[in-house]
């Protein structure tokens, strides 16, 4: 068994930092695997959190200010990852923001679906899900010029903040109590 460590590794010409070599996750190493299945993973724990605790606050405070909440948990969970130096710091940057933008996303498509017309759903449901398409290929050009990956962090916050700025403005739902 060969394990490697980051000095071991040198990369011509790389200009880009990774959480990977920064936090010794190498590929095929048994011994840290279960660090990088985990911190793909710690992510849709927290999104699975936001869902179960969300439909709750979702009628008891509104979907405008639950998912004014999710905003500020996913926002605080990207701070977080900015300043982020250790494995562990990482995972709850992760889980926060798992919990948070579920939470949001989750507050903002029930909110449009409540306030527009039933005849206009089927194509505000296409309209969503090819904005998801575009906000992803968007993410991947920013990302491509983010040279420290603590940056890229900061990157996702700016984008979500300016994606999400709806939230402020947008009407409350006919349906909260």
């Amino acid at each position: 068994d060969m394990v490697l460590t980051s000095a071991d590794i040198t990369w011509p010409n790389m200009s880009h930092t990774s959480f990977a070599v920064d936090l010794d996750l190498y590929c095929s190493v048994p011994s840290v695997e279960y660090k990088k299945t985990l911190l793909s993973s710690i992510y849709f724990i927290g999104a699975l959190g936001g869902l179960i605790s969300g439909t709750f606050c979702f009628d008891q405070l509104g979907r405008k200010l639950s998912g004014q909440i999710g905003l500020g948990i996913a926002a605080v969970a990207n701070l977080i990852g900015v300043f982020c130096n250790g494995y562990a710091i990482l995972l709850a940057a992760r889980l926060l923001t798992g919990f948070g933008m579920y939470w949001l996303v989750t507050a903002l498509y029930i909110l449009s679906v409540e306030i527009v017309p039933v005849r206009v759903r089927n194509y505000l449901n296409a309209w969503a899900m090819l904005l998801w398409i575009l906000g992803y290929s968007i993410a991947v050009g920013i990302g491509y010029f983010i040279k420290d990956w603590n940056m890229m962090f900061l990157g996702a916050l700016i984008v979500f903040i300016i994606c999400n700025l709806q939230v402020w403005f947008c009407i409350e739902s006919p349906n909260s109590t």
